[in-house]
């Protein structure tokens, strides 16, 4: 009776695995910039990082806009239909309401993708620097302060928060669903064919 309890729970895990993968939906959006050069669609970004973009993905078609209107701009080029997706990044937008409430109307959100990494320094005295340097390591060490919580945090308290949920990773996805089955699944199985082996002998 063990043995057949545990092959009737492998093969049960087995196809049901199985049939969550074979049925699984095919995500209708682009989640990181290799997606869109794979898809080959056409990214809308800010002119001001042209060379940097265009130098770190030279396979990627951009389209910057010549409006001069900041990243209101590149979602003008957007809905006018010049490209298919935006990088752009939270740090650059995320305390403009009105624009994340526009990315909200066009059913843009934010992803997790890193597109450009820019260096931002805090011009100070060098008999500063290092105990400035100090006391920003120990707030994100011990106290988890950093420049995007401190921005999120202030986002929250003046309710500059967008008329929907604009993260990507915060959108309600059973990622469990497509878990693959790990041996350590099948250790009460396992545990139930061993005790009935146990008490047959």
């Amino acid at each position: 009776f063990g043995f057949g309890f545990f092959i009737l729970i492998t093969i049960s895990s087995y196809v049901a695995n199985l049939a969550a993968f074979l049925t699984r939906s095919v995500p209708d959006y682009v989640a990181s910039v290799e997606g869109a050069i794979n898809a080959g669609l056409k990214i809308c970004g800010h002119p001001a990082l042209a060379e940097e973009l265009q130098f770190k993905w030279p396979d990627a078609n951009f389209v910057f806009s010549k409006s001069g209107k900041e990243f209101y701009g590149v979602l003008e080029d957007y809905q006018a239909g010049k490209c298919d997706v935006l990088a752009v990044g939270r740090e650059d937008t995320m305390m403009d309401l009105e624009l994340l409430n526009m990315f909200c109307d066009e059913g843009l959100l934010y992803t997790n993708s890193l597109v450009l990494e820019n260096p931002v320094a805090f011009p100070i005295r060098p008999d500063l620097s290092s105990g400035v340097s100090y006391w920003i390591l120990q707030g994100e060490k011990y106290h988890d302060i950093t420049l995007t919580n401190s921005k999120s945090d202030y986002a929250k308290t003046n309710r500059l928060m967008p008329k929907c949920n604009i993260e990507l990773s915060d959108q309600s996805v059973e990622k469990n669903v497509y878990a693959q089955i790990m041996p350590a699944n099948m250790i009460f199985p396992i545990i139930f064919w061993i005790a009935f082996a146990l008490t047959a002998t």
